[in-house]
């Protein structure tokens, strides 16, 4: 273990980053340039904290450095935390800091650095892009260990510890933009003079603990993920000098090297990278070794016991393959799980303990690129293998009493460091409180060694009868068929049946009632017992056929055990609610007899009745015009299809009623719900002229007058010719009122002899009538 107490000190120096024209701006006047898009990259923000950029400060203060060793990760802030220009993008400190020693970055040494908010350090100026790029790229030389958009204004802080030969740069819980704080990351960059054992075999160390966003909503990113990836690696700034960790935009663990598609950024997770950029060659940067854990000497038990190591590698440059080898040249049992070589290398060693290597081995593991010259990695790890006779000296035993579970179980010839038993318990003892019958295994640990306990073990438990929860059966069935599930584990089983020769049995029909049943386990260690109800379900109930004087029915009467559901085979019929016991049913005015159909949840039996809806009755009856003296019958159609009455206004029933004279004859239909009515209107006219032929002139004659009977006449038009054609007399009369008296135009009378009529006219119903005939002249 390494400790130091250092005294700590920032120096930030009035020096403008790489003679940038820099915009000093309110943070509210940078947000409105950055969501308009017009951000020049040479803003710095102002805040109430900032320092004086042309004032130089020097900061002290005192930290004790952590545990160091060449497998360390992240650890906490040594100094407290910076106030920054403002909690977006921007760099932490209005001028770079002086470090106190040479930083060797690609060849190139540096005195000073900027840190950034956006995750990254810097050293020919500082760097505000929140949207970053991949590696490599001309310009932006830093070390990035997250190059993302953070944003300070919803959590986290930065911190900045220099010491004589290290610089020590911590972004704590910090939230992304806009001031988003739901998902928070914590990561860390050290660099050194080459010399601290902070980092040990080179001079750059990135740390990370918990990752858990990638992209800020001005970089595209929705809830912290998607749109521009976020970096992780170093960049000269050349276009040719670079290494990359990776480019994350999602969450997740999900890897496929420095150069792949992009990450889920969960990988980063408590890992740690260690490089050396002083000492490249042409460029080339050597395999990168991923933290791993790997702090302490491994340990393996000479007996029956083994380990597997994985030693993981990454690729710096695009387009690199690592190959990965490893030597144990004291070791003599031990295989290669796996070897795998790409841009991201990887072996895997199995170590096994034996008595023949009881002592501590050298891993020696390398790491090759196929870079020209090729770049290569070299770590040692340290194995001990521990005797067993040592650490067991008397074989541990399991110990446990047979009962009834619950059973407790502990191992004898202890007490051991450490017990895992397979259920997953870390503790001396365990209990099983159910029916167990199988190998039970427990691994104890002493001096580093394990021994492995496998025993078969049987804890009998109280009979478990696994009963359905619905103990039901449909009426009309035999009853309910229940079974003792686990019969091979039970004896002396008892259902308190009146039947001797059904009682013993593993299995029975029941009828409705109670009933208990009795068992125990096949050991006759552990009893039960339960008591149950058996119900017979009755089949379903539903009204009987009806009549209803409506086109909508409110069911009454239904019985189900659980309900059922409504159904008709005919689309006319609806229901507001087929679900319900009582629904209402209806037609849209569909007049019929229907079956409708109920089928109960339990048993799936149906039951089904018929619902009449009788039609409202109607006839057709016609308004009529005859001729007088003509006798007509009406007839009522008979179109209903359903019992009609027929019953007219006088009493007389029947579809036909027989007239002889004018009128409004009613009928009045009714059926088992309704009535209806309908009239018709009956009228007479004349349909022919009847006029006389003989008349007298003789005085004292009753017939001296010839005339025509008018009723029903009108537009009359009368003309009499002798027998030579000679117009005698004429008429015209809109009531068909003319008479003749025997005379001439001339008002004399005519002699007796034969004379000729011509009539026409027009009936009252609009009908013509042409007549023509003699009158025959007598004195």
């Amino acid at each position: 273990m390494i400790k130091a107490f250092v005294l700590l000190v920032i120096i930030l120096s009035s020096t403008v980053a790489n003679s940038q024209t820099l915009n000093y701006v309110s943070e509210s006047e940078y947000a409105s340039l950055k969501a308009s898009g017009n951000l020049t990259g040479n803003e710095v923000l102002i805040s109430n904290g900032m320092l004086n950029v042309n004032d130089s400060l020097l900061f002290q203060d005192f930290f004790n450095l952590p545990e160091t060793s060449n497998c360390s990760g992240y650890f906490d802030p040594p100094g407290p935390a910076l106030t920054v220009t403002g909690s977006d993008d921007g760099w932490a400190t209005a001028s770079p800091i002086t470090l106190p020693f040479n930083f060797c970055f690609f060849g190139t040494t540096y005195n000073q650095v900027w840190l950034n908010n956006n995750g990254n350090i810097s050293f020919a100026g500082g760097i505000s892009a929140f949207s970053s790029s991949a590696f490599p790229s001309t310009g932006n030389e830093m070390i990035a260990a997250f190059w993302a958009d953070v944003d300070l204004g919803g959590s986290g802080t930065v911190h900045a510890t220099i010491t004589p030969t290290a610089a020590i740069f911590n972004w704590v819980d910090v939230g992304y933009f806009s001031s988003q704080a739901d998902k928070l990351c914590t990561f860390q960059i050290v660099i050194t003079d080459g010399t601290d054992p902070l980092v040990q075999g080179g001079n750059v160390a990135i740390h990370y603990a918990d990752m858990q966003w990638t992209t800020g909503s001005a970089s595209g990113g929705t809830n912290g993920f998607g749109g521009t990836p976020a970096t992780a690696g170093a960049n000269r700034g050349n276009n040719v000098d670079y290494f990359q960790i990776g480019r994350f935009d999602h969450e997740g663990v999900d890897y496929d090297g420095p150069n792949g598609i992009n990450d889920g950024v969960s990988w980063l997770d408590n890992k740690s990278f260690y490089f050396d950029f002083c000492t490249t060659t042409n460029g080339n940067i050597s395999p990168i070794a991923l933290e791993t854990g790997y702090c302490d000497t491994f340990t393996v038990c000479s007996v029956g016991d083994s380990i597997d190591l994985a030693f993981p590698f990454l690729s710096p440059e695009n387009n690199q393959i690592t190959t990965v080898t490893y030597s144990a040249p004291t070791l003599t049992n031990e295989i290669v799980v796996s070897n795998v070589a790409g841009s991201s290398g990887e072996i895997t060693i199995r170590i096994f303990g034996d008595l023949e290597t009881i002592g501590v081995h050298e891993i020696i593991v390398t790491a090759t690129d196929d870079f020209i010259p090729a770049g290569s990695t070299t770590i040692t790890y340290y194995i001990e293998v521990f005797d067993a006779a040592t650490a067991f000296p008397v074989t541990p035993m399991l110990d446990y009493t047979l009962q009834c579970a619950p059973v407790t179980f502990s191992v004898l010839n202890g007490p051991y460091s450490a017990y895992n038993w397979e259920t997953g318990e870390q503790t001396p003892t365990i209990s099983i409180n159910t029916a167990f019958n199988d190998t039970l295994t427990v691994i104890v640990e002493e001096s580093g060694c394990k021994y492995t306990i496998d025993s078969v073990v049987v804890v009998p438990g109280p009979p478990v009868f696994n009963f359905p929860m619905n103990l039901t059966y449909c009426e009309g069935t035999t009853g309910l068929f229940l079974e003792i599930q686990d019969s091979l584990n039970m004896s002396n089983v008892s259902w308190s049946l009146a039947v001797p020769s059904l009682d013993s049995l593993y299995s029975n029909t029941l009828v409705a009632g109670t009933y208990t049943v009795s068992a125990q386990d096949y050991l006759q260690v552990c009893f039960n017992d339960t008591t149950f109800t058996v119900v017979e379900k009755l089949l379903p109930t539903i009204f009987t056929d009806t009549i209803v004087c409506s086109y909508e029915f409110y069911v009454s009467g239904t019985s189900a055990y659980s309900g059922g559901i409504w159904s008709s085979s005919n689309p006319e019929i609806q229901f507001n609610d087929a679900t319900l016991d009582n629904p209402l049913i209806f037609t849209d005015t569909i007049a019929g007899v229907y079956t409708v159909t109920f089928t109960d949840n339990e048993c799936n039996s149906s039951v089904s009745a018929t619902i009449d809806f009788p039609p409202y009755p109607g006839t057709w009856l016609l308004d009529t015009l005859l001729c007088i003296g003509v006798e007509y019958e009406i007839v009522a159609s008979d179109d209903n299809n359903y019992p009609t009455q027929y019953v007219w206004e006088d009493g007389t029933t029947g579809t036909n009623f027989t007239v002889t004279e004018p009128g409004n004859y009613i009928v009045f239909l009714t059926n088992v719900c309704y009535t209806g009515t309908d009239t018709a209107t009956i009228n007479y006219q004349r349909c022919d002229i009847v006029a006389p032929n003989v008349i007298s002139l003789a005085a004292g004659s009753k017939n001296p007058l010839w005339y025509v009977d008018a009723e029903g006449l009108k537009n009359f038009d009368l003309v009499i010719t002798n027998r030579w054609g000679n117009v005698i007399y004429e008429c015209s009369d809109e009531f068909g009122d003319c008479t003749w008296d025997g005379r001439d135009r001339r008002g004399k009378s005519v002699e007796e002899g034969t004379y000729f009529y011509i009539i026409n006219a027009i009936t009252q119903g609009e009908k013509e009538l042409n007549k023509h005939g003699f009158i025959q002249v007598v004195r």
